[in-house]
């Protein structure tokens, strides 16, 4: 008898509890979830790139930080120095910094 109990007990472990709304209320895996919410940011200011203000901007290095965070490391120098490996990148004035259009891509989407 407690053999029995003991392997019910372990069928109920391993099974998957669905509430009652869960399926009416359209409840999606957690990991695609987390992926919904991926948006790139940042990681000097930690505000979200975007097409207008925050544009990403790469560094010779591969580091990339928002277009203010680029004008204002950069203030009157002619080089940025990374904020995360100390690289230092030279302004180019004709070209100014490339756009990440990976990470555009992706705010795109």
């Amino acid at each position: 008898m407690f053999v029995y109990k003991a392997m019910a007990f372990g069928h109920i472990w391993k099974a998957k509890i669905v509430m009652k709304n869960e399926k009416k209320a359209g409840i999606q895996d957690p990991r695609v979830m987390k992926m919904n919410k991926y948006r790139p940011e940042c990681k000097v200011c930690h505000r979200e790139f975007n097409v207008t203000s925050r544009i990403p901007r790469v560094l010779q290095c591969g580091h990339s930080i928002c277009e203010q965070c680029a004008n204002r490391l950069q203030d009157d120098y002619r080089y940025i120095l990374c904020p995360f490996c100390e690289h230092i990148t030279p302004d180019d004035e004709e070209v100014g910094f490339p756009r990440n259009y990976d990470l555009l891509s992706v705010i795109c989407q």
